[in-house]
């Protein structure tokens, strides 16, 4: 009997134990961060409260996780707080303050298991139970999230880092240094560039560039004093995209396949994430975001509960400033432009319709330039859009009101090497091996500049001292004095010159030479007087890109060029303000429009700086390509005769030698000097680095369906677009200020003319009140057919539409995607 009862006993006990602790139904879930957390074993309840495993939760608040397996004890660290925990102990400490737990943990089939509510709660998070779906969910925004630098420089090569009262900003070929909040002064910390900068404290981490003299360190993350000492390694990886989040350091391993991984702070725990080769890695709320064969993806800092929230992006990722939203650029034809996500990837919307080279986003406004060098600035929501600089073609970093950007410059003389003839837009164009070689062979220069965000002040940073303020224009949104050009009316002589004679007058035709920020030459070409004032005319292309102008006259005296007059990139022409001149010799300006075939002309450059050599040749043609009136000649051009003057035998300009036609014997062409006469009324005092980097290529950007949304079209450029299929529209807008004739020409994917040729593109002119005041037409130019619109306006405000035409059906879109246009947009 006694047996009996110690048996009945034994068996009450026994299932008494077996109720106390259960497995938890299946129908059990834990919502961490608004996503089911994937577990590696189920969740267990003890004594009424649910315990989950050990790394899974920890890790997914992305705490760091110790297992102690001598003492049985469990050790989590987060932005600097300490959890303790011991199996079977229903004691926990919380920064070695101890709490009285609910359940203890325990080790259950080789897992070791926490209480989730205690864990969650320790580190900030809110813990709530719901009954009736038997859900758990774990918010964690209340927690405040430290970030070291801003996602969006971090995935433009993260070159510049603000912290206090500093920016801290590294440059190609200079070095690390500090700049002050509101000074113009850089003070040099290190002489080695660096990238990925993210500041903790006083210690900078940051990763060495290609630059650095010891290859075998190069790419590795390093961390220093704000003051340049104390510099360490913190791994050997070869690291991109470093970006601290909390105590973690989270980069794409180089030396992994481009997967990625995370390590603390002080250089331990380092943890492969996730198996996948990825790229543009940006992290916020215990998720990473990452691009992987094309598509936009998401995972939990601890690699799981991956998922991909859109397909087939390229290009940037950047956070909006509440870090809901992630901003990114597509570059396919068909839908390139600028995005922007829920981070659970909901709400995919397009911003605008672009081509995109680097975006950044900062205060509500998208920051991006295109591969052209234009610098805009739009709201998140599409609106706003404006264009704020130009000549800005690398990678952009935002502080405060400034965007940092560094411009790479090939070397003018590469004939003895095999290199690729094209931009260097970032310096992630030159990471690959191939590419490291070519930089080593070659000294490829960068230039450092910086711009408010608002597009007024633009400044050099490469000189030591105070940086160079650089002048900025834009037309039409930056205002300059007027100066309209008059010029001195000269009799024309009774009797015609001879070429020997014409050749006498050298004294009024100058060499001009161009020089970069830092005095470096870019080119030469040639110029001539018409004004004892000293206003020098030439080709916009002599001028391109330059710093410093100096001018010139038969091998002696030199000017400087002090301001632009007026210039127009499409035509090719400049016209130049010398300094301090007077009384100078000048020519006298001929009729253009009265030119005649056969006419005898006269051509005087400076060929390969050869200055004042002499051809002679005839008025073969007066042609128009494009809109543009050109004077066909004989008269030999060469390299460095443009800009210079074309010389009837009245001893008069009618031209500015201009070009020369590849592959062909004595076909030259020349701008008419009426051209140029035309844009004396509206001349002014434009600064020369404005003008000398003007673009003239503009891209579509949308949405410009409406004549609400209409984009911005400056006269006197091109416009590159896109008709998406029969019923895409797009508008653009554009105002005059003076009574001129509008030359609009359209040229399609499918101008080249064959048998099947068909109108594929209409051009449509509308008055400020919407009404269509003209139509293009077609019309076979240089064997392409081309839309045409030509019209005298009066001052005021206008809209361009450009469509299919009529008759060009779906069927034809679907044969040909892209469907690009050009638009040239000419006053005369």
């Amino acid at each position: 009997m006694k047996k009996i009862l110690l048996l009945f006993a034994f068996l009450m006990l026994q299932l008494f134990l077996s109720t106390s602790s259960y497995a938890a139904p299946a129908k059990i879930k834990v919502i961490v961060r608004g996503k089911a957390l994937t577990m590696d074993t189920a969740p267990v309840v003890s004594s009424g409260r649910t315990l989950v495993p050990m790394r899974d939760i920890f890790e997914c608040l992305d705490a760091y996780v110790e297992w102690n397996d001598k003492t049985k004890s469990i050790t989590a660290t987060r932005s600097g707080k300490v959890v303790k925990l011991k199996i079977g102990d229903k004691k926990g400490f919380i920064n070695d303050t101890p709490v009285v737990l609910d359940a203890s943990p325990s080790i259950t089939k080789g897992r070791t298991l926490v209480p989730l509510r205690f864990v969650g709660e320790a580190f900030g998070a809110k813990v709530e139970w719901d009954n009736g779906t038997r859900t758990i969910n774990i918010s964690t925004d209340d927690l405040v999230e430290k970030t070291y630098n801003t996602s969006g420089n971090i995935n433009n090569e993260g070159y510049v880092c603000s912290s206090g009262d500093y920016d801290y900003i590294s440059f190609y070929n200079l070095g690390t240094y500090k700049i002050k909040h509101g000074s113009s002064e850089k003070v040099k910390i290190n002489g080695n560039p660096v990238s990925f900068i993210n500041i903790v404290g006083d210690w900078m981490y940051f990763v060495y560039s290609e630059k650095y003299p010891v290859e075998s360190e190069r790419d590795r993350l390093y961390r220093m004093k704000l003051n340049g000492t104390s510099s360490t390694k913190i791994t050997s990886d070869k690291v991109l995209y470093a970006s601290i989040v909390d105590d973690w350091i989270y980069y794409i391993n180089q030396s992994d396949y481009d997967r990625p991984y995370k390590i603390r702070l002080d250089g331990k725990g380092r943890q492969k994430i996730s198996d996948d080769t990825v790229s543009n890695l940006v992290v916020s709320n215990g998720w990473i975001f990452f691009e992987r064969d094309g598509d936009l993806c998401r995972m939990r800092t601890n690699g799981k509960d991956e998922s991909v929230l859109c397909e087939e992006i390229t290009g940037n990722l950047n956070f909006n400033n509440t870090k809901d939203t992630l901003i990114f650029s597509l570059f396919n034809d068909e839908d390139r432009g600028i995005y922007k996500i829920k981070t659970n990837g909901t709400g995919i919307e397009k911003i605008v319709s672009t081509s995109v080279n680097s975006l950044n986003y900062s205060e509500g406004f998208i920051y991006y330039n295109d591969f052209l060098g234009n610098l805009y600035k739009i709201k998140e929501d599409g609106s706003e859009k404006k264009k704020i600089s130009t000549g800005v073609k690398g990678s952009l970093n935002i502080s405060g009101d400034w965007i940092y950007y560094t411009s790479y410059v090939m070397p003018k003389s590469l004939s003895d090497m095999d290199i690729p003839d094209e931009d260097i837009n970032s310096n992630e164009d030159m990471e690959s091996d191939e590419d490291n070689e070519i930089s080593e062979k070659i000294d490829i220069k960068s230039k450092e500049f910086r711009v408010k965000t608002d597009g007024s002040v633009k400044q050099n940073m490469d000189k030591e001292g105070i940086f160079q303020d650089i002048q900025t224009f834009i037309p039409g949104t930056t205002s300059s004095t007027p100066m309209p050009i008059t010029v001195t009316s000269v009799p024309r002589p009774q009797a015609t010159l001879s070429p020997k004679d014409i050749a006498k007058h050298t004294e009024a035709i100058y060499l001009i030479k161009t020089f970069d920020e830092d005095g470096e030459p870019i080119g030469s070409g040639t110029g001539f007087n018409i004004e004892s004032s000293g206003i020098i005319v030439t080709n916009y292309h002599v001028i391109e890109g330059a710093t410093t102008i100096k001018c010139s006259v038969n091998n002696s005296t030199t000017y400087d060029v002090e301001y632009i007059l007026n210039y127009n990139v499409m035509r090719d022409i400049a016209i130049l303000k010398l300094k301090n001149t007077s009384n100078l010799p000048f020519l006298s300006l001929g009729d253009s429009d009265k030119l005649e075939l056969a006419e005898e002309v006269v051509a005087i450059g400076n060929p390969l700086e050869l200055q004042n050599s002499v051809s002679t040749g005839i008025v073969s043609g007066l042609r128009v390509l494009f809109g543009m009136s050109y004077i066909q000649t004989s008269a030999a051009i060469s390299p460095g005769n443009s800009g210079g003057p074309l010389i009837n035998s009245y001893g008069e300009v009618i031209g500015i030698t201009t070009m020369s036609m590849a592959n062909t014997q004595n076909i030259n062409f020349a701008v008419p000097i009426n051209s140029v006469k035309k844009l004396f009324p509206t001349a002014a005092m434009i600064p020369l680095l404005a003008a000398s980097r003007e673009e003239s290529v503009f891209e579509e950007s949308e949405p410009n369906n409406t004549l609400e949304k209409a984009a911005d079209y400056p006269p006197n450029s091109t416009m590159e677009g896109t008709i998406k299929d029969e019923k895409d529209l797009d508008y653009f807008k554009f105002n005059l200020t003076n009574k001129c004739k509008v030359i609009l020409v359209g040229i399609s994917e499918g101008a080249f003319l064959t048998e099947e040729s068909q109108d594929d593109l209409s051009i449509i002119l509308i008055d400020s009140n919407g009404k269509q005041i003209a139509k293009s037409v077609s019309q076979v130019e240089s064997e392409l057919k081309t839309q045409n619109l030509t019209m005298e306006l009066e001052p005021g405000s206008y809209y361009i539409l450009v469509k299919s035409a009529e008759g060009y059906k779906a069927e034809e879109f679907k044969d040909n995607s892209s469907n690009e246009y050009g638009i040239i947009f000419l006053t005369d």
